[in-house]
């Protein structure tokens, strides 16, 4: 876009220099018209735009029995936090079942929340975000018995960093 107003004016200019009959005043007049119109610190704004993305929140445990976790994530149509605890499902085998919370049409730039169980249990929980099905964010903790398993995450979908 700059460089097509600064293609038009240099023609104009160059016009108007025709008109003139001294070389130097020409040469001169062309050049300062010439720097003078196309500045170079004149930015082109970058458009922010976020399209809608479908991002799923995957939660597992590596508890073998009753477990539950909490998860919340930040809502930015409401201005707050969705949390809630998840009961960890388990198959015929006893395996865990992951807890899957899917946000269609999402179209906020960042994914901001935490994963945590709400006891010392030593057993691992597990993490997984996904962007348009590209998995974004893996991450697994295991507890220690004295303190909480907490996975905290902030992702920037447009620079596809995790904060």
């Amino acid at each position: 876009m700059i460089v097509i107003r600064c293609a038009k004016l240099v023609l104009n200019i160059f016009n108007f220099v025709r008109i003139l009959n001294n070389s130097i005043v020409k040469y001169m007049l062309f050049l300062f018209l010439f720097f003078g119109a196309c500045n170079a610190s004149e930015t082109v704004k970058e458009e922010n735009v976020i399209t809608d993305y479908t991002v799923k929140i995957e939660v597992n445990s590596a508890e073998l029995a009753n477990d539950e976790l909490f998860i919340t994530y930040y809502e930015y149509q409401t201005n707050t936090y969705n949390w809630n605890p998840y009961t960890i499902s388990y198959d015929t085998n006893g395996n865990s079942l992951p807890v899957i919370i899917t946000l269609e049409n999402y179209s906020f730039r960042y994914i901001e929340g935490e994963v945590y169980r709400n006891n010392n249990i030593p057993s691992q929980i597990s993490l997984k975000i996904s962007v348009n099905d590209e998995v974004v964010i893996d991450e697994s903790k295991t507890g220690t018995g004295n303190e909480y398993v907490t996975i905290k995450f902030n992702y920037d979908i447009k620079t596809k960093k995790n904060l």
